[in-house]
Order: C-alpha cells, then structure tokens, then sequence
C-alpha cells in the first residue's frame, strides 16, 4: 500500500499526471473511489481485497476528461475496460497510465494498450469454481426452465439503473433507456419493463463484457452472512419499497386496483416543459395574428 501512495505522490508531483483514480476507506469497512490530485489526496489511497470496483468507467466522463493525463489503479476488470474502450476508440493510445499492484506489492506502470495486452494476457481466465457450478445448472435447464428463471430473478430489479451508472461500457451520452418519445423501453419496473431492460442492456453488452465483480462491502465485527447485511439501513428500506412495489403490480393484475397511468419523465425535466410552454405560446400568437389579418381582409372586402 505504501508502494503505491509513493508512486502516486511521485506521479503528481512530477507533473506526469494530474489526478490519480484508485480507491479509498469508506463507511462500514467498504471501498469507495478516490480522486488524488495533490499528495495529501494520495496519502488516503488503498489497496486490498476488497478493491473490486471498476472505475473504468469515470475515464469516458467529460469532468474527468478535463482534469488532463489520468492515472489510474487497475484490476483485472478495470485493465480489460480500458482495453476495450481503447478498442472503441473511446480512449485515446497512452491517455491513461494503468498502476497494477503485484502479489508482492510493487506498483507497475502500464502507459499503452500494448503493455496493458500483455499484462492481461498474465491473468488467469477461467471461471471461478462457483462461477462455473451456477453456469453449468443454467445451461443444463430447458428454454422454458432458464425463461422462468431469469423472470423470478428480474423481479428483483427496482430500475435503479446503478448497474447501468457503475459499467464502464455504458459509456453513451443518451441512452436509449432514457428516450420517451418513442418510448422503447417502459419507465416502470414491472415484469414487462424489467425484461426488456435487461434484454436490451444484454444484447448492447454481448462480446463486451469486463467480467467485473459484484461489489459487496464488509462490515467490520459483523456477521458478514449476506443474508444479514441485506436488511441493513438503505437496503431495508429498498427490500420494503421493492416489496410494496410489487404488492401493487400484483393487486394490479388481479383487478383489485384501478389502473394508474404511469408519469412519463423526461431526461430534461422542468427545463423540457419550458420550452413546451414557451412553443405553444408562439404558436397561439401566431394562430392569433393570422386570425386578425383575416379579419381585417374581410373587413376590407
């Protein structure tokens, strides 16, 4: 760990870049992305097993663009996105400096997609034991079996869209998720919209895909049982919100409930309804004239 606060101290004060990415101690034991952009800032980067986030995905957004050369701390997941993005031509060849933490805890400074290849090639590429149990029941179920399973596993989804927020390949400045006019894809999660959410994010991610890690943080002195961590603070109050979502959708569908027509948001908000209200202001004064010329020809008639 003091290998790499010194080589990100080292990095800013030499002016090779301006901010280095990595990671930083957050609430309740978890890690938490961090922006250094003087030694100070560098003095709070960490590094361990729990660094599992992908912050690939900060280097495509035109704040981060801005702050100039970026360095960044990279795990597997985070090396094969800039390889991809690099691929896409969403990062330009040597715009970002990889910084890789060895076993031994040596920092490797990665400056192009050639260094960056090799480096990957250096990993380990098959899946986890557990990875692949779960894959091989997948594939062993029938089309009907996998169709039911992956609509009781959807009707978890709340469309927080925090998967699309946190994938660095999700890297589009309007999405299609966001359109309303045509609206492709429903703006409510129900069984409907969260299939074609995630059937549409699927197939935009098909051959894409980094292989990152669900992050998961670890309480310090706690049981650290998932089933335990679920119903703690914010993710209580999401599971009784998600809960009372779908009781509705259920009394819904068995006609215990009027239906409610649901509110179309649009990605500009207030700002949209402005220049709505500012068009059909124009369009009434120009009716409005247009009916007085006529007036006044008939007149002069």
């Amino acid at each position: 760990m003091e290998a790499l606060r010194n080589k990100a101290c080292d990095l800013l004060a030499q002016d090779q870049v301006q901010v280095v990415i990595g990671y930083e101690a957050g609430t309740s034991g978890a890690r938490r992305p961090s922006f250094a952009r003087s030694e100070a800032d560098a003095a709070r980067l960490m590094w361990d097993a729990d660094c599992v986030g992908n912050l690939a995905g900060y280097l495509t957004r035109p704040e981060i663009k801005k702050m100039g050369k970026v360095a960044i701390v990279a795990n597997a997941a985070t090396l094969r996105a800039l390889l991809q993005l690099t691929a896409e031509h969403q990062l330009a060849e040597g715009a970002v400096l990889a910084l890789v933490v060895t076993e031994a805890g040596a920092v490797l400074e990665l400056s192009n997609a050639q260094a960056v290849t090799e480096q990957v090639a250096t990993l380990p590429s098959n899946l986890s034991p557990a990875d692949r149990e779960k894959l091989e029941q997948l594939m062993a179920l029938s089309r009907e079996e996998r169709r039911a399973f992956w609509e009781q596993e959807l009707q978890r989804c709340i469309k927080c869209y925090a998967c699309r927020s946190s994938c660095p390949m999700c890297y589009c400045g309007s999405c299609t998720m966001d359109c309303n006019r045509p609206q492709w894809v429903p703006v409510a999660s129900h069984e409907l919209g969260n299939l074609e959410y995630h059937t549409v994010r699927a197939m935009h991610l098909a051959g894409r895909c980094v292989r990152m890690r669900r992050m998961r943080p670890r309480l310090s002195g706690r049981d650290p049982d998932p089933s335990a961590d679920l119903l703690r603070g914010r993710e209580r109050a999401t599971a009784v919100r998600h809960s009372r979502r779908h009781q509705r959708h259920a009394e819904l569908r068995a006609g215990q409930l009027p239906a409610r027509r649901p509110r179309i948001l649009h990605p500009l908000g207030s700002r949209h309804d402005q220049h709505i209200q500012t068009f059909r202001k124009r369009v009434g004064n120009l009716v409005r004239g247009l009916e007085h010329r006529r007036l006044a020809d008939s007149g002069a008639d």
